[in-house]
């Protein structure tokens, strides 16, 4: 057991960009018409990131938010806000 515990510490974890970049591929999808709220993409990739990634866990909103916007910027995602932050022309597909 020492052993798989000591191998277990010695991988290399995915950064929180890396992670981010990986839900939006597997649970976003693009949807012409449709505005999905950045709260309603944060909850989905909470529940995501602690299936997929438990030794990891997810990041704060903020970081989430900084990662992701990156990420929005690279694929020509776009927002709005109206009281709150839409991305347009995404849904969440899982």
């Amino acid at each position: 057991m020492k052993k798989l515990e000591k191998r277990l510490d010695s991988m290399e974890k995915p950064s929180a960009s890396v992670i981010v970049g990986r839900f939006l591929l597997a649970c976003l999808e693009p949807a012409d018409g449709v505005e999905t709220s950045a709260v309603d993409i944060f909850h989905r990739y909470e529940r995501w990131c602690r299936e997929h990634h438990p030794l990891v866990g997810p990041v704060d909103m903020q970081a989430f938010a900084e990662h992701f916007a990156h990420r929005c910027r690279n694929t020509s995602i776009e927002t709005r806000r109206i009281e709150t932050l839409y991305y347009v022309g995404v849904a969440i597909s899982a």
